[in-house]
C-alpha cells in the first residue's frame, strides 16, 4: 500500500511539474519581449559598480545616506540599497555638509 501512495505522490508531482513548466514558457510572439525581462534581470544581478564603468564618465556618482546612523556609503557598497538609506548626495561634501559620516567604502 504504501508503495502505491509513493507513485501515486510521483505522478501528481510530475503532474505539477509539467503545469509549471508550460506556465513559465513563454508563447512564440513574446519571445522578444521575454528576452528583454531575460536581459534585465540579469542587468539587475550585476554590481553598482560594473554599471557605473559602462555609464557616461562625466555622470557624477550618487551616495546614499542611512538616516538612522548618519553614515553614507559609495555605490559597490554592500549596505549602498539598505532600507534606511533614502538621502541622497552628488558629493562627499554634500554629505558631510548635511551631518553625516562616511563608511569605510568611500575612498
Amino acid at each position: 500500500m504504501k508503495k502505491v501512495r509513493v507513485i501515486i505522490a510521483c505522478i501528481m508531482v510530475f503532474g505539477l511539474l509539467l503545469t509549471f513548466q508550460n506556465v513559465s514558457a513563454a508563447p512564440p510572439e513574446n519571445k522578444d519581449k521575454a528576452a528583454d525581462v531575460k536581459k534585465a534581470a540579469t542587468d539587475a544581478k550585476k554590481p553598482a559598480e560594473v554599471k557605473e564603468k559602462k555609464a557616461d564618465p562625466a555622470a557624477k556618482v550618487v551616495y546614499h545616506g542611512n538616516k538612522g546612523s548618519k553614515v553614507f556609503h559609495a555605490p559597490g557598497c554592500k549596505d549602498f540599497n539598505c532600507k534606511n538609506c533614502t538621502e541622497k548626495f552628488a558629493s562627499k561634501e554634500d554629505a558631510v555638509k548635511a551631518g553625516y559620516k562616511a563608511h569605510n567604502c568611500v575612498k
